[in-house]
C-alpha cells in the first residue's frame, strides 16, 4: 500500500492566523529536532488522530487550545488525499472529518465537515484493499474479530516514546488486550501469508458449517426414523403375506428399502388374495420365532448391564486399593535413609551384644517396598483398561437395545395379526390392511427417503474439505514460517549493524507472544526482549524489527500496511532530554563520544533501512539530538528545528 505523508497541517482557531504546515519527503529520514515541550511527541498523536483513532491522544494545552483542525495531505495509489479532523474540545474525540481526494489537492482556508469517522475508516480500508469479511466469527466461543482494518495495521507505523525502548511491548497499543488479540490475527495478513481470497474462503467455510449443522442433524434424525420404521415395515410385510397379498413361499428382503418397495407395490397392483394354506400355522411360527429372538436379546442385555455394573464396581475398588497401596508406600519412604545409616551389625541397647537383626529386617522391608511398587505400577494401568472395556460394553448395550426395540415392534405387529386371524381371508380385512398400509407409507414419505439430502450433505462436506486443504494445510504453515524466517533474518542483520547484544544468536519474531525470542544454542537457553539488559538493546531491537518488517512489506505485490514509520526520540536511551537541550544551547555540557557515535549509528541504520526498503518509504523522526550528531548522513534531512526563538509546533504568532 503506497500511503505516505506529504504534509502535516494545523488550522488555527483564530482564522486571522496563518496555517501551520510541515512537509515530509519520501525516500528520506525526515528529522524534526527541538527542545523539550516543543510539541515533538504530539506529532505521533496528531497523525494517528487524523487516521481515525478512537480517542484523541494529542496533549491538552497550547496545541489543542490554539488548533481548530488537524490534518494530513497524503500520497496514495489513488492520488492525493486531504484528511482533516476537528479538535475535540472537551470530548474524547470528534467524529467530524473533511476528506478530499484528487490531484494537486489545495489546502482550504478552513476545512468543512463532509465525512464521519465511519466513512474515513471505510475509505482507508479500501485504499489498503482490505476485505470486508470478518476474520473470526466463532459462535461457540462467542468471540468475534471484525473485518481486517487499516486501524489495526497502524501498529506497524508508530514507535512512540513509550514504545520505542519498551522491554515488554514491541508494537504500538499491543499492551491493550483487545488490540493485541487483533494484531495477532492480522499478522499473517500483513506478512502476505494469507492469500488474497483467504478471507472469502474463511467466510465460505463459516457459512457452509452453519448450513451443514442442521442438515446433518436432519439426516441423523431420518436415520433414526428409518431404524424405528424397520420393525413396523417387517410386521406389515408378514401381515401382507398372511392376507395372501404376497406369495406364501416368499421371504422378506434383507434391507428396509426392499421391504418398503414390496409394500408400495401392493398399493399399485390389483389385489386378489392368494390361497393361504397353513397361514395360521405360519403366523404362529413367526410369532414364536420373534418371541424367542426378543427373549434372547433381552437376556444378552441383562448380561451386559450386569457386566457394566461389575466394571463400575471394579473401577471404584481399584481406586480405593490404589490409595491404600500409595499410603503403604509412603510409610516405607524412609527406608533409603535407614539403608545408608545402618551397617551390618549393631550393639543391642539392652545387653550390649552385637546383632544383625536390623539388617535382616531392613532387607525384608526393602523387598516389601519393591513388591508394593510393582503392584502399584500394575494397578495404575487398571483404570485405562477398565474404562476402555466399559466404553465397549456401553456401545454393545446401545446396539442391542435398539435391536430389541425393533424386534418388539415387529412382535407386537405379528401378535396383533395372530389375534385377528380367523383362518380365512376376508375382503374387508384386505381393504382395512391396505388402508392402514397406505397411511403408514404416507407418514414415512420424506422422512425415510434421504437420498437427495444425503447427496447434498456429502457435497457440502467435500467442499469444506477442499477449503480446509487450501487454507489450513501445510502450504499456509510453510508460507508463514518462510515469511517469519525472512523477517527474523532481517532483524538479526540490522541488530548486527547497531552492535546490539546477542545479535549473533538465533533471533525469532513470535506472533503468539508479539515478542522476540533469542536462542543461545550452545546453552540451549531461550530468552525474550525483556530478559536483555539496557535500554540500548530494547530500542535497537525495536528499530531492527520495524525495518525488517517494512522491508518484507515492500516486497509484496500489494501490502495493506502504509509505507511510513514515525519514531519518537530513539536517542533517549543514550541522552536524557535535559542533556541534549543544554548541549544544543551551547552550554557547558560535553557529550561522551561513545554515546554520540551510538546515537549517530541509529540514523545510519535508518538510512540503510530506507535504501533497502525503497524510495517510496519514509521515516519521520522527532529528536532532541541536533545535526552535530546526525548531520551529513545520506538520506537524512532536517524538516524543522524547534529551538530558541524559532517557532515550535504551535507558531509564536498564534500565541500573540
Amino acid at each position: 500500500m503506497r500511503l505516505t505523508i506529504d504534509k502535516l497541517i494545523l488550522w488555527p482557531k483564530d482564522s486571522a492566523k496563518r496555517i501551520r504546515e510541515l512537509t515530509f519527503k519520501q525516500g528520506k529520514v525526515n528529522v524534526i529536532t527541538g527542545d523539550s515541550r516543543s510539541g515533538k511527541s504530539a506529532l505521533t498523536a496528531i497523525i494517528d488522530y487524523c487516521l481515525g483513532s478512537g480517542t484523541c491522544a494529542i496533549p491538552v494545552g497550547e496545541i489543542r487550545e490554539r488548533t481548530a483542525w488537524f490534518g494530513l495531505r497524503l500520497k496514495s495509489d489513488a492520488g492525493e488525499v486531504l484528511v482533516a479532523r476537528e479538535e475535540p474540545g472537551d470530548k474524547q474525540s470528534s467524529g467530524d472529518f473533511h476528506w478530499f481526494e484528487g490531484q494537486g489537492v489545495e489546502l482550504p482556508a478552513r476545512p468543512a465537515k463532509n465525512a464521519g469517522l465511519g466513512d474515513v475508516k471505510v475509505r482507508l480500508n479500501q485504499l489498503a484493499r482490505l476485505s470486508d469479511l470478518p476474520m473470526v466469527d466463532d459462535e461457540e466461543t462467542a468471540y468475534r474479530v471484525e473485518r481486517p482494518s487499516f486501524r489495526d495495521l497502524v501498529a506497524f507505523n508508530f514507535l512512540p516514546q513509550y514504545i520505542v525502548a519498551n522491554p515488554y511491548a514491541l508494537f504500538y497499543k499491543s499492551d491493550h488486550p483487545d488490540q493485541r488479540k487483533k494484531l495477532q490475527f492480522m499478522f499473517p495478513l500483513a506478512l502476505g501469508v494469507d492469500l488474497s481470497n483467504s478471507l472469502a474462503l474463511e467466510q465460505e467455510r463459516r457459512d457452509l458449517t452453519r448450513r451443514l449443522r442442521p442438515l446433518e442433524a436432519d439426516l441423523e434424525l431420518r436415520a433414526r426414523t428409518r431404524e424405528r420404521w424397520l420393525g413396523d415395515a417387517r410386521g406389515l410385510w408378514w401381515r401382507a403375506r398372511e392376507l395372501g397379498l404376497i406369495a406364501t413361499e416368499a421371504t422378506p428382503p434383507e434391507n428396509l428399502d426392499g421391504i418398503t418397495a414390496d409394500l408400495r407395490r401392493l398399493l399399485t397392483e390389483s389385489q386378489d388374495p392368494l390361497p393361504r394354506p397353513g397361514a395360521a400355522a405360519q403366523a404362529a411360527e413367526l410369532f414364536a420365532m420373534l418371541r424367542s429372538r426378543e427373549s434372547e436379546v433381552s437376556s444378552r442385555i441383562r448380561s451386559l448391564k450386569l457386566r457394566l455394573q461389575r466394571l463400575a464396581s471394579l473401577s471404584g475398588a481399584a481406586g480405593d486399593y490404589g490409595s491404600g497401596l500409595r499410603e503403604q508406600q509412603g510409610r516405607l519412604g524412609g527406608l533409603g535413609w535407614f539403608g545408608k545409616h545402618i551397617g551390618g551389625t549393631a550393639n543391642c541397647p539392652v545387653c550390649g551384644s552385637e546383632q544383625d537383626s536390623a539388617r535382616h529386617e531392613l532387607t525384608r522391608l526393602e523387598k516389601l517396598a519393591s513388591d508394593l511398587g510393582r503392584e502399584t505400577e500394575a494397578l495404575a494401568r487398571t483404570p485405562v483398561v477398565v474404562d476402555k472395556e466399559r466404553s465397549q460394553v456401553s456401545e454393545q448395550l446401545a446396539e442391542l437395545e435398539e435391536q430389541h426395540r425393533q424386534i418388539r415392534r415387529e412382535r407386537i405387529q405379528a401378535e396383533g395379526n395372530q389375534q385377528d386371524h380367523d383362518g380365512g381371508t376376508r375382503l374387508e380385512d384386505v381393504q382395512r390392511f391396505l388402508g392402514w398400509l397406505e397411511k403408514s407409507l404416507e407418514d414415512q414419505t420424506g422422512s425415510t427417503d434421504d437420498t437427495e439430502l444425503g447427496a447434498k450433505v456429502a457435497s457440502m462436506r467435500q467442499r469444506l474439505a477442499a477449503i480446509d486443504r487450501e487454507l489450513a494445510g501445510d502450504a499456509r504453515k510453510g508460507r508463514l514460517e518462510t515469511a517469519l524466517k525472512k523477517v527474523s533474518a532481517g532483524i538479526a542483520e540490522h541488530a548486527g549493524f547497531l552492535g546490539l547484544e546477542r545479535a549473533d544468536e538465533w533471533i525469532e519474531l513470535k506472533i503468539n507472544s508479539l515478542n522476540l525470542q533469542f536462542t543461545d544454542q550452545t546453552r540451549n537457553r531461550r530468552d525474550v526482549l525483556s530478559d536483555l539488559g539496557s535500554g540500548e538493546n530494547w530500542m535497537g531491537y525495536h528499530l531492527a524489527t520495524f525495518l525488517a518488517l517494512h522491508h518484507h512489506f515492500a516486497r509484496q505485490t500489494h501490502s495493506p500496511v502504509a509505507n511510513f514509520l514515525v519514531i519518537d526520540q530513539p536517542s533517549q536511551v543514550y541522552f536524557p532530554a535535559q542533556i541534549l537541550d543544554e548541549h544544543a544551547k551551547n552550554k557547558s555540557r560535553v557529550l561522551k563520544d561513545k554515546d554520540k557515535q551510538a546515537t549517530r549509528r541509529i540514523f545510519e541504520a535508518l538510512s540503510r533501512g530506507i535504501e533497502s526498503i525503497g524510495k517510496e518509504f519514509q521515516i519521520i523522526v522527532t529528536e532532541h539530538a541536533d545535526e552535530d550528531i546526525w548531520g551529513e548522513i545520506e538520506r537524512v534531512e532536517l524538516v524543522d528545528r524547534w529551538r530558541g526563538s524559532r517557532d515550535y509546533l504551535v507558531p509564536r504568532a498564534w500565541l500573540a
